[in-house]
């Protein structure tokens, strides 16, 4: 994380020049006053845009030194594109050699590859994909940040940022002990669940059609209705809850959640109040 208090010299210089030639060149800026902000925001995107192309090419050039010293020299130099949150820019990719491994700067030790994308598209991919249909984030997504990214990428992202999510849950709740310096006298744990409607992708069977541009097998959808569990946990007198919720089967749920109210302070001395309706082995699983 940058400190940005150091670069708020430099901010407030390139602040005070742009305001300066805004004022100098634009006209009708009373008429326009609550307009400007939108055409300062795109001279900020584009400065933003050239400013990271400029760090990642200077990071490169410095580890591309370091192999040169090292004996190695550039064999190719393809031109890639890459994905920041400020748009699309296009960066030479070094392929050095010889030496005991051929070397990718930019693949290796940035993670920069070809049509990747920086962990902030990828956040924002990934929020938009988890609130609306993937070609409604794909819309959002160019609407705010003024260029696109395909809904196929849209569906991939969110896919992949949510399994890691759901890992890195099972991991933290599957390590919490009772060694947790938090102790809650009294804990609130609701319950509850419900069916979704899911769709999975299956290749039509007893049919020899392809797609028309890639020539794939078609494939159809095979709707499913899934039940959900969804919990919570929260010290009685607090207002922050953790939520713990899967596709699976209530003993498998309420197993998280006990985790859960672990992290936030219970303990066998801790009193306990539990919500449930009285859906069938919801209540019982609950007052295990």
């Amino acid at each position: 994380m940058m400190e940005k208090n150091i670069y708020q010299e430099i901010i407030s210089e390139v602040s005070e020049k742009l305001s300066e030639k805004i004022i100098g060149v634009e006209k009708n800026l009373a008429a326009r006053a609550t307009l400007i902000d939108q055409d300062i925001n795109n001279i900020v995107q584009e400065i933003g845009l050239q400013t990271t192309k400029n760090v990642l090419e200077n990071t490169r050039d410095e580890i591309v030194l370091n192999k040169k010293a090292q004996g190695m020299s550039i064999h190719k130099n393809p031109t890639i594109e890459f994905n920041i949150i400020f748009g699309k820019i296009e960066i030479k990719s070094p392929y050095l050699w010889p030496g005991t491994e051929p070397s990718k700067p930019l693949t290796d030790e940035m993670k920069i590859t070809h049509q990747g994308r920086s962990e902030a598209v990828k956040r924002a991919l990934s929020d938009f994909g988890a609130d609306e249909s993937f070609g409604t984030a794909s819309k959002k997504f160019k609407e705010h940040y003024h260029f696109e990214i395909g809904i196929s990428t849209v569906d991939r992202t969110t896919k992949e940022i949510g399994n890691e999510a759901s890992e890195y849950v099972e991991n933290k709740l599957s390590s919490v002990n009772e060694e947790n310096d938090l102790f809650a006298e009294k804990v609130l744990i609701e319950l509850d669940g419900c069916e979704i409607r899911t769709a999975e992708m299956h290749e039509v069977k007893d049919s020899d059609e392809k797609t028309p541009v890639y020539n794939n097998p078609i494939k159809e959808k095979d709707i499913k209705w899934r039940d959900v569990r969804i919990g919570f946990a929260r010290p009685l007198e607090q207002k922050d809850k953790i939520f713990v919720g899967k596709m699976d089967s209530y003993p498998e749920v309420v197993s998280q959640l006990h985790s859960a109210s672990e992290l936030i302070g219970m303990t066998s001395e801790s009193e306990v109040v539990g919500v449930a309706d009285g859906a069938n082995g919801l209540s019982e699983e609950l007052k295990r």
